[in-house]
């Protein structure tokens, strides 16, 4: 008698089907749309790597080596992602004080030139194969697994994340403390659905559920900010002179990151008041 394939790899299929065919038309034409749809399949079917991984815990690379092939084609998503971040912050500016950036927008132009033709070519001259290679490993991985087992592992990965949170909560709000917050929260938010997708109870109540959106949303924003505040600091670096107009941008976007830090930390602490022990 064939034993079943655990439930979970519909929906990793679906997903996985959809990740592909966004590679195919990025093979076409690299856009940061689609680049940032692709990169957050990716990181959502490396969240089934991980729960595999935590039910093969025998086999300690398992997640690792499922993904492996992917890294790179992930690190080139997410430079085009960040540029495009910088390059709509330069836009709003521009709008907002109705004030031209030129000698800043070439200088993105032509970043955003050389990130897209290395991912383009990287992808072009990758092969489809390791999209299939994933699926089998993935499907052979979820073999004869019971919904129990699966809910399980959720359960410990989430706790696993909690248990991050409440460490870098100890250390202080830096920012790869938000940046490492800003993914553990998405996880489990994804792992949540899995489980509900399972037949399971959430762990959380709906209205955890909505701090965690909200939270998230103010980490976009502070992320989005840094990003900006970042670019637009190094091209300013080497400049003998830099005229008011850039300056007075430096100081804005700094003001603006004390602020969304605060906003961060005060719905961080009223959430994890709640969820962590």
């Amino acid at each position: 008698m064939q034993t079943k394939v655990s439930r979970i790899f519909e929906l990793f299929e679906k997903n996985l089907k959809e990740a592909k065919s966004l590679f195919l038309e990025l093979s076409k034409q690299i856009k940061s749309k689609k680049a940032a749809m692709l990169f957050e399949k990716l990181e959502y079917l490396e969240i089934f790597g991980e729960l595999l991984g935590k039910i093969h815990f025998e086999q300690q690379e398992f997640a690792n080596q499922l993904f492996r092939d992917f890294r790179i084609l992930q690190k080139d998503l997410k430079k085009i992602i960040r540029l495009k971040t910088v390059e709509i912050g330069l836009r709003d500016r521009q709008v907002l004080k109705n004030q031209t950036f030129k000698s800043y927008e070439a200088f993105l132009a032509d970043h955003k030139k050389g990130l897209h033709t290395e991912a383009f070519d990287r992808i072009v001259g990758g092969t489809i194969s390791r999209w299939e290679k994933l699926n089998v490993e993935v499907k052979n991985g979820s073999i004869g697994h019971k919904p129990i087992t699966i809910s399980t592992a959720i359960h410990q990965l989430v706790n696993e994340e909690l248990e991050f949170f409440h460490i870098d909560w100890k250390k202080g709000l830096d920012s790869k403390a938000c940046k490492d917050m800003d993914v553990g929260l998405r996880k489990i938010l994804h792992l949540e659905f899995i489980l509900q997708y399972l037949g399971f109870n959430p762990i959380f109540v709906t209205a955890i559920h909505e701090e965690i959106e909200s939270l998230l949303q103010t980490l976009s924003k502070w992320y989005n900010n840094h990003l900006e505040l970042q670019s637009l600091s190094q091209y300013l670096s080497d400049k003998e002179q830099v005229s008011k107009k850039y300056l007075d941008w430096i100081k804005d976007l700094q003001t603006k990151k004390k602020s969304l830090s605060s906003a961060v930390e005060k719905q961080a602490q009223e959430l994890f008041h709640k969820i962590l022990d």
